[in-house]
């Protein structure tokens, strides 16, 4: 199994997408929110001069199938993502209670 490669804008031109096919050959699929997401955070940090930070939890559904256009893949989809953010959030709050994480996390 490869790895999700990650972009910062709209991969719409064929070219581009084969160069970073050629380029990453082991890279499953590609991806562009987070990307852009996290792309806008350190933009965000070069401009205001102050530390932000920021992670992406992702809830695959579309496998490029007739099935996961069904409503229940995307929800199910949905829900598994919100479970691990709630269990990582609730994670760090009790490392950090109990002193494992520093506050630079």
């Amino acid at each position: 199994m490869g790895g999700i490669y990650s972009w910062d804008y709209v991969l719409s031109n064929e070219a581009r997408v084969q160069q970073i096919n050629h380029e990453h050959p082991q890279a499953d699929c590609v991806e562009m929110e987070a990307g852009g997401f996290l792309s806008a955070i350190g933009r965000y940090v070069d401009v205001e001069k102050r530390p932000a930070k920021g992670f992406v939890i992702r809830g695959i559904s579309d496998y490029a199938d007739k099935k996961s256009k069904e409503k229940k893949v995307r929800v199910g989809a949905s829900r598994r993502a919100a479970e691990v953010a709630v269990d990582l959030a609730e994670w760090m709050t009790t490392v950090e209670q109990v002193g494992y994480l520093s506050s630079e996390f």
